[in-house]
């Protein structure tokens, strides 16, 4: 190995002890002289030194105590410093801020020692972020790493009935509902709403006063709803069209609006005798109280149950007349399904005594029910 000259010696140990780095720093020359002087042996005949070897010596050991001195101060400078802690931000550039003093912008050195302090970081376009810095708990790097996020200029929440519903914004695809709509600018939106079966929704989202309402909620109509209404406009003497669309309404738990149906039903039977398919709409009546609907869990059973009793109560009421057995059977199950059972022995008690032959009345005993 070819020895380098002396005065090409390096020191190679800077930067912060977890990332260190090569720099060539060249030997100060008066060192490299110094000691070159000692180093240097000039001979005299018989292979002799001039110089006494004490004196040697002592000039060897000067000029290593200078070259120590030297390497000391190099390393001063570079790798012997504690590594330095820093506040970097993404974007840079933010003020930081302790309490009311304004320490700089980042990235920003941060004094070496003392306990925790909170910061806050300050930047123009951006909402403002508060960080603890604990110098006991510094990342492996010493660099502590804030991102800067654009400040919500408009928040809405998206919701539909039924939910899943695509959401688009102007046209653009933005999620389904539930939805949550962020980072909206003050100004006017088109907001669609659209799902397979349903009727699309748009409304217009109107965000120009700077005020965004927390949430949108749309209702998507049936398109099945809408068919079944035309055939009832159409053909209003056919209880199978009534039977449809109040059963659509239990299925989504529109039970008011099914109760309704089935009204209008009973008393388009009420008001022609002979008219067809009386049977269909007992049957679809019994069905709510047998629970052969699939239409949700015991709460929502238990809601269709007495919504029933409540329009059954209000039809016999109003007609008690009504030549039609089934109606009150339908209406003491009805109530005994919601544990109204003195109510529902009452009823089957007058309706024994407004049709004492009626076979469907007689099964009712099977259920605990007793005669007049």
């Amino acid at each position: 190995m070819t020895a380098r000259p002396f005065h090409d010696l390096q020191i190679c140990r800077v930067g912060t002890a977890a990332a260190p780095r090569a720099v060539a720093l060249p030997m100060p020359r008066q060192f490299v002289d110094a000691f070159a002087s000692v180093a240097a042996r000039p001979p005299r005949s018989g292979g002799r030194d001039v110089l006494p070897g004490s004196v040697r010596r002592a000039r060897a050991g000067r000029a290593l105590a200078s070259l120590c001195v030297a390497l000391l101060a190099l390393c001063s400078i570079g790798g012997c410093r504690k590594a330095e802690r820093r506040l970097e931000s993404e974007p840079p550039g933010a003020s930081v801020w302790s309490g009311e003093e304004l320490l700089g912008t980042t990235p920003i050195a941060l004094p070496a020692g003392g306990g925790k302090v909170v910061l806050r970081l300050s930047l123009p376009g951006c909402t403002d972020q508060v960080v603890e810095v604990d110098p006991g708990e510094a990342p492996a790097d010493g660099v502590w790493r804030v991102t800067l996020t654009p400040p919500d200029r408009g928040r809405v929440r998206c919701e539909s009935d039924p939910d899943s519903a695509d959401v688009f914004v102007d046209g653009e695809f933005r999620g389904r509902t539930p939805l949550e709509l962020r980072h909206l600018e003050p100004r006017a939106y088109e907001v669609s709403f659209m799902l397979a079966g349903r009727k699309t929704v748009t409304q217009t989202l109107d965000l120009s006063g700077g005020q965004a309402p927390p949430v949108l909620r749309v209702q998507l109509p049936s398109l099945t709803e809408e068919y079944y209404r035309q055939q009832l406009e159409r053909e209003p003497g056919n209880l199978h069209h009534y039977c449809d669309l109040a059963h659509h309404y239990v299925l989504e738990h529109r039970f008011d609006e099914a109760m309704a149906v089935f009204d209008r039903a009973v008393r388009q039977a009420i008001q022609n005798p002979g008219i067809d398919n009386k049977e269909r709409l007992w049957s679809e009546m019994d069905r709510v109280v047998e629970e052969q609907y699939d239409y949700g869990d015991e709460a929502a059973v238990d809601r269709a149950r007495r919504a029933l009793a409540k329009a059954l109560e209000a039809l016999l009421t109003a007609h008690p007349d009504a030549p039609f057995p089934a109606l009150h059977t339908t209406y003491v199950m009805a109530l005994d399904s919601i544990d109204q059972r003195q109510r529902a022995q009452e009823a089957y008690e007058r309706a024994c005594r407004r049709f004492p032959l009626d076979q469907g009345l007689r099964r009712l005993r099977r259920l605990g029910f007793a005669a007049p």
